[in-house]
């Protein structure tokens, strides 16, 4: 283990998360708070299948993670997540107020 120094300690801590950390937070955060009527839906399509419906979730949260992770370079990192999370608020928001529901049979 690396004993650090207060300046090397300092400048780890000015520097923030790392790429990776910040795109997994992002992803988390999207997945877990945004998507609430996603959830909601997911909970209705698998109701007796509690794994199901959290592999499921867990496969969209990757396929968020990897979207983030391939089109957030290190300059474009934070503004690629704030659109991501815009335009999933804004598609949660839909879902909610106007009732869009998957086609019936």
């Amino acid at each position: 283990m690396q004993n650090l120094t207060p300046v090397t300690r300092n400048t780890m801590l000015r520097n923030g998360l790392p790429h990776f950390a910040l795109n997994l937070a992002g992803a988390t955060y999207i997945m877990a708070l945004v998507n609430t009527a996603f959830c909601q839906r997911l909970m209705t399509l698998f109701e007796g299948d509690l794994l199901a419906a959290i592999g499921l979730a867990a496969a969209v949260g990757a396929l968020t993670l990897l979207l983030l992770e391939l089109i957030g370079p290190s300059v474009l990192q934070k503004p690629v997540l704030a659109v991501l999370i815009l335009i999933s608020a804004s598609a949660n928001y839909f879902q909610t107020t106007f009732g869009a529901k998957p086609p019936s049979n």
